[in-house]
């Protein structure tokens, strides 16, 4: 397996792990499947400022990883929420582990502090991922979600990845030393499927 930034190349694909999960799950609060030209348009600026990362086995994306901004307001600028989305055959298999490594690894480097998952529940998957990476509750926001007919309670995790003091400015995605992010990447790869 290697994990890898994501390229153009890489983003009809991606959509297409994500489609099953507006169609089909409750996981994302999304209820209608984006045009695939706005998914682009998604991509392209989170990249402007955060990192989205690929899993590819055999030529093949399995899975996928991206840190959003938290909230809007300045004061906020040191916490990122990560999101991680995997093709249903490599569910449990250690993907989603490393994925988050390497995108923990990179935020890290851009000097966030704070680290957020936001899960709805029940997924048990989910919440396995998070606590096996250090993430710890912080609480539950009951029934803030309507989607397929019925309420959904969604779970915040969060994970502390730097001392809490007065933090060093965010160093933008693009603005990562290239040679810093590749060892980065290489430490986070692995040639077979780790058993979780």
């Amino acid at each position: 397996m290697k994990i890898r930034c994501i390229e153009d190349q890489d983003i009809q694909e991606v959509f297409m792990i994500y489609k099953p999960y507006i169609e089909k799950t409750s996981i994302t609060f999304e209820t209608e499947v984006p045009a695939y030209e706005e998914f682009v348009e998604r991509v392209h600026h989170k990249l402007s400022q955060f990192p989205w990362l690929v899993c590819e086995a055999d030529g093949e994306i399995i899975g996928y990883a991206y840190a959003s901004r938290l909230r809007e307001r300045a004061a906020y600028d040191w916490d990122a929420e990560l999101s991680v989305y995997l093709k249903a055959e490599v569910h449990n298999q250690g993907v989603g582990t490393l994925l988050y490594q390497a995108l923990e690894d990179i935020l890290k480097n851009m000097h966030y502090v704070n680290l957020y998952g936001c899960i709805t529940i029940p997924n048990e998957a989910s919440i396995r991922l998070h606590q096996k990476l250090g993430y710890k509750p912080i609480g539950i926001f009951h029934n803030s979600g309507y989607k397929d007919g019925c309420w959904h309670d969604v779970l915040w995790m969060e994970k502390n990845i730097q001392p809490w003091l007065p933090p060093e400015p965010i160093i933008p995605f693009p603005a990562l030393n290239s040679q810093a992010l590749t060892a980065m990447l290489i430490k986070n790869e692995k040639n077979d499927f780790l058993n979780t």
